[in-house]
């Protein structure tokens, strides 16, 4: 039987995001991990569907999937493979860092962004607004606790749970396999795919590549965490201003 051991790579692995360490899985497994999130968060519901609400049987269908994105490479990586957090960008990071580069960048990401959806609305009208599910289910909200769930849900627990899978998880083998570029391509495209969303495709797909670049280039999941709660956060404030 093949043993399970922590990987100490020579420093000059070019796969891993801050240039020295050597990621030990394959490409298969955050696909394999995707499609659990996947068949999960459609199934297990349905065993609650009858006891709660239309609101927080998505908000558990959400939390199931958001689960599996982060606990799946934790099991992988972690356990199986044996190798430290910081194979996940989970090394540590100061607020100054936080506040001097992730904070920054998610502005800069929610800008473009921005500038996209601009652009798809004026050839589109409309479309992006009526395509944006998660925040329709504010909708839904009957009470202060659901609308402090769904905030923590889209802020906090979707970032976090996103930025591990797409960026910690995908990436690296993306890399290997494809080189810098591409592999940055590739994985934003793959992040906003996932949505299922046509009309915001486009938006998606450059924040998608811009969280990645980042990742890249700071090998810290803790910056791109900050990053995207920071885009999704005004996303949000948006839709309580407006």
């Amino acid at each position: 039987m093949r043993e399970r051991r922590p990987i100490f790579p020579p420093d000059n692995d070019p796969a891993a995001p801050d240039g020295n360490l050597l990621t030990p899985w394959q490409l298969w497994q955050p696909f394999a991990v995707l499609l659990l999130a996947f068949l999960a968060a459609d199934l297990l519901p349905l065993a609650v569907k009858g006891w709660l609400s239309p609101l927080h049987v998505s908000c558990f269908s959400l939390l199931v999937q958001d689960l599996i994105f982060f606990g799946g490479p934790l099991l992988i990586v972690c356990g199986y493979y044996r190798s430290p957090g910081s194979f996940l960008g989970l090394g540590r990071i100061s607020w100054r860092q936080l506040f001097s580069v992730g904070v920054p960048a998610g502005l800069c990401l929610y800008a473009l962004n921005l500038a996209a959806s601009f652009i798809i609305n004026l050839l589109f009208p409309g479309r992006i607004a009526e395509s944006q599910n998660i925040i329709a289910l504010f909708g839904l909200s009957g009470s202060l606790a659901d609308t402090i769930i769904l905030v923590a849900l889209i802020c906090i627990v979707a970032p976090l749970a996103e930025e591990m899978l797409f960026r910690a998880f995908l990436y690296p083998p993306l890399k290997r396999l494809c080189g810098r570029v591409w592999g940055i391509i590739f994985s934003g495209a793959l992040f906003a795919l996932i949505h299922m969303n046509v009309w915001t495709f486009i938006p998606l797909c450059i924040g998608g590549i811009g969280f990645t670049w980042l990742y890249d280039r700071y090998g810290s999941l803790w910056l791109n965490f900050c990053a995207h709660l920071i885009w999704n956060g005004i996303v949000l404030l948006f839709y309580f201003i407006v």
